[in-house]
């Protein structure tokens, strides 16, 4: 009798330890909206109905029966006259922009901004963020929009940044998902997220039907927030996080393609929205209100739903319409507002129908979209602007945002108001003036014609889930025609190439893996401008776009790497090595023998001690030399390296896994081997992981029809064998001008 009470006591103490645990750990997963910034366009960029026709009329591939679409587009699209467009644009450079003219408009909508939401919240310096995410869907350049805000505010170089492209008008709630599941790895920390749209580059210039919407609905905005889970700022928080649900349908074609990015039958580039758009939308929504709606009502409304839905389905009344995804669902049984994306007037009546609600719910998204337009991700904050500018939200109210995206995505949010909120924000010089007594378009009335780090911090949210990563590169449009030294590198050492890797966090799982991710580093020194100018995409003086690489790129190499090994080295080298490289470095730093060079990052390291392979990026020779003198590595260490550039070329992101697969095909990991992979990013960025081999490998891969091959007795190129006799003076020699000799 003893045994068995004193069983159930220990249980009972185990239970209460679970869920004191479990509670403890959800009281720092919280996450907290501190506040927001939208951005509000100058005077000379609007795009008013003079200016958007002078734009159409501009277009020489358009016929009678195109202005007439258009026309019709415009007059129902719920856009007014204050919406505004990129300068390039409206100074008739549309057909070709430039890389400038896209950073140019980045620049002033995402550091306006930024300066705004600092000036705004100065108890939080830039230098405090511990995340970024940003999310730009049509461009994304090297380096990345994340690393250009490090350069600018000067953050820290330990800061997870993370760019977003092409995931749509909702991506502003996949980047919130994004920080709520490393809000739950990262404990009192600080996100920052960025949502916009780039329009500069994007403008079509075609003349086919379902892609001229664009055109019509896409203006400039953006919006930046500030997220912690700091529960000490709770009380000066404005927003929390309650649910998210994110669905995803681009499993199926039709899906997939109703809004996408392509180049006409004139080559023309664009989006294409095609009409099973809504059809996506429905089915999406459908699948995510399942999974919403028990988080969301109270049990009696999810009941009578249920019993609605199921006399509906006997009577044949179901509709695969979007206007009847909800019919009989009372979503006012737990929300109070409601953010619906002001993608269009098309898409705000048909959640509206959906949904049950009145032209008050709506009243916030139809302002948004006619004010500002569809500004793509950031257009839920302009909605959420203008309630809080009419003081809709009170302390306890809950607000819904509902939208979708290209691929194709729908994802709803919800959040609860923590305080009442009453803040004019950018709606503060227009408010008193809305809702206007009509919003039709005077268009008619004035011209009678308009992305291994994200994985493992997910993983650390949702169990038992199984993860895809996609790594390859662009080259088709990025090959550099001009004559700059400095970047014609790029041309020499890319080539095509591209990896996809599946992981997954289900033990059970363990004895079919190949590797398990022991330890991953990134460093971010993009705070230096010598640092992020070292390579940089641009134009050359002669307007040639490419990717300029800087004598600084080894420094900067140099510094990231010795700043990556100063947080890693504990992590995988024994104890007895760290002292001996700790006393070794004391009596080098007072013989004055240091060095900033690449070559001496690590001089006196031994990481043969926890590490057996190296996969150091094969990006060039200069690279894994540098990297391969600074560990002290031999040439057997660098030989899958050096293989994989000699036989692929540099692949960027990819070129890691055709080295490690070298080192399968050579059947060198044997089962509790660690491996390291090593290499630099633009912006400037040190990136290490370690892997733990989980069994003897031996796939040959994609080397497999070579590897007996390789390494060959020579990796010279055979270039100057075919082409040694070209020297200087020939080349002096050929470029002569025949024609002045004689004149």
């Amino acid at each position: 009798m003893e045994f068995l009470l004193t069983m159930c006591l220990v249980s009972l103490f185990y239970g209460f330890c679970c869920l004191l645990k479990s509670f403890l750990q959800r009281r720092h997963q919280s996450c907290y909206l501190l506040a927001y910034e939208c951005y509000k366009p100058t005077e000379d960029m609007k795009l008013r109905t003079d200016s958007c026709a002078k734009i159409v009329m501009r277009n020489k591939n358009l016929g009678l029966e195109e202005f007439r679409f258009l026309l019709k587009t415009i007059v129902n699209s719920g856009i007014g006259e204050e919406t505004s467009c990129p300068r390039n644009i409206l100074q008739g450079r549309e057909e070709k922009p430039n890389l400038a003219d896209s950073l140019s408009e980045m620049d002033e909508i995402i550091f306006n901004t930024l300066d705004n939401l600092f000036t705004r919240y100065p108890s939080v310096s830039p230098s405090q963020i511990d995340i970024l995410v940003v999310n730009v869907s049509m461009f994304s350049p090297s380096p990345s929009l994340t690393s250009r805000i490090v350069n600018r505010y000067k953050m820290r170089e330990n800061i997870k940044t993370f760019n977003l492209s092409g995931m749509g008008c909702s991506a502003s709630l996949v980047a919130i998902d994004v920080v709520q599941g490393l809000f739950k790895s990262y404990k009192d920390s600080y996100a920052l997220v960025v949502s916009t749209e780039s329009m500069a580059p994007n403008w079509y210039c075609g003349k086919e039907k379902s892609m001229m919407l664009t055109n019509c609905l896409f203006r400039s905005g953006g919006c930046s927030m500030l997220f912690t889970n700091r529960r000490y700022h709770r009380h000066q928080a404005i927003l929390k996080l309650k649910t998210l649900v994110r669905t995803h349908i681009g499993s199926s074609d039709d899906a997939y393609n109703c809004c996408i990015q392509l180049e006409d039958d004139s080559g023309y580039p664009g989006f294409r929205l095609t009409k099973y758009l809504t059809k996506a939308a429905a089915l999406s929504l459908t699948m995510n209100l399942q999974v919403l709606v028990p988080k969301v009502l109270p049990l009696r409304e999810i009941l009578r739903y249920v019993l609605e839905s199921w006399l509906r389905k006997n009577r044949g009344k179901n509709s695969q319409k979007l206007e009847a995804v909800g019919a009989g669902l009372n979503m006012k049984a737990g929300i109070e507002h409601f953010c619906i994306h002001p993608g269009g007037r098309a898409i705000i009546d048909g959640i509206g129908k959906s949904l049950a609600l009145e032209e008050y719910d709506l009243e916030p998204s139809r302002m948004a979209l006619f004010r500002f337009g569809n500004t793509s991700a950031a257009g839920f904050w302009y909605a959420l602007g203008y309630m809080e500018a009419k003081k809709r939200l009170k302390k306890g109210d809950r607000i819904l945002m509902s939208g979708f995206g290209a691929g194709f995505k729908c994802n709803n949010i919800v959040w609860e108001v923590l305080r009442d909120l009453d803040d004019a924000n950018v709606w503060k010089d227009c408010i008193d003036s809305y809702p206007p007594h009509t919003i039709d378009n005077p268009f008619m009335e004035n011209a009678s014609l308009v992305a291994v780090d994200v994985v493992q911090g997910l993983f650390k949210s949702y169990k038992d889930s199984y993860a895809l990563v996609v790594s390859t590169e662009s080259m088709a449009p990025n090959w550099y025609c001009g004559k700059e030294k400095s970047m014609m590198l790029t041309n020499c050492l890319f080539r095509s190439g591209g990896c996809s890797m599946l992981f997954t966090n289900r033990r059970y799982h363990r004895h079919q893996a190949i590797l398990k991710l022991k330890t991953l580093v990134r460093t971010h020194i993009g705070s230096s401008d010598d640092a992020y100018n070292c390579c940089i995409q641009l134009e050359d003086d002669s307007g040639y776009p490419g990717f300029r690489l800087t004598k600084y790129l080894t420094k900067a190499a140099a510094l990231s790497l010795t700043m990556n090994l100063q947080v890693l080295v504990p992590k995988v080298l024994p104890l007895r090595e760290i002292l001996r490289y700790v006393l070794e470095s004391w009596l080098r730093k007072n013989r004055g023998k240091n060095s900033q060079k690449l070559e001496a990052v690590g001089a006196g390291l031994n990481m043969k001690a926890g590490i057996e392979h190296f996969c150091i990026h094969p990006g060039g020779r200069a690279i894994i030399d540098g990297i391969g003198k600074s560990l002290e590595l031999d040439e057997y260490d660098l030989e899958p390296s050096r293989m994989a550039l000699f036989r692929f070329g540099n692949t960027s992101a990819a070129g890691f896994w055709y080295a490690l697969g070298y080192m399968e095909a050579k059947k060198r990991l044997k089962k509790g081997d660690r491996i390291l992979m090593s290499g630099f990013g633009a912006g400037f960025k040190c990136n290490n992981i370690v892997w733990e081999v989980l069994r003897d490998l031996d796939d040959a891969n994609v080397w497999k029809n070579c590897i007996d091959s390789y390494p060959p007795h020579n990796i010279g190129n055979p270039f100057m064998e075919k082409f040694g006799w070209i020297n200087d003076d020939y080349i002096s020699f050929v470029r002569i001008d025949f024609s002045k000799l004689f004149a």
